[in-house]
Formats: C-alpha cells, structure tokens, sequence
C-alpha cells in the first residue's frame, strides 16, 4: 500500500487510484492476503466526500500520485 497512497494512520492508506489502477491493487493485495485472518476495506469517495474530509491535528487529504502502479 505504501507504494500506492499516503499512510494516513497505522493500517489505513489513502490512495487516488484510476480503474486500471485500483483493479491491479485488489489482485496484488488479494495475493498477499491470510483469508483466515485478514481483511482489506475498500471505500470509494467521490469529489462530494473528499471535499468533505476534515482532520483534526496534524496532516492533510493526499493529493494525486506523481506515479503509477506497475
């Protein structure tokens, strides 16, 4: 995740992922995945809920990624 997105606390990353991108992030994180233990959430925002996100104490809402996922 962290070649991905902002760590924005220990286990939760934000990442600004296109389709193409975010597809390829489920099959390799599924990969890693113990299904007897594990668990990965996906949330999905929208411009509307973005705009929205407010944060108490240190940090900001993670901009656009420079890069891609290969």
């Amino acid at each position: 995740m962290e070649n991905c997105g902002t760590r924005v606390q220990c286990s939760v990353f934000e990442c600004r992922l296109n389709s193409a991108d975010f597809a390829r992030l489920q099959l390799e994180v599924a990969r890693l995945l113990d299904l007897a233990c594990d668990n990965v959430r996906y949330y999905r925002l929208c411009g509307k809920d973005v705009a929205a996100i407010r944060i108490h104490g240190p940090g900001a809402v993670s901009q656009d990624a420079p890069y891609l996922i290969t």
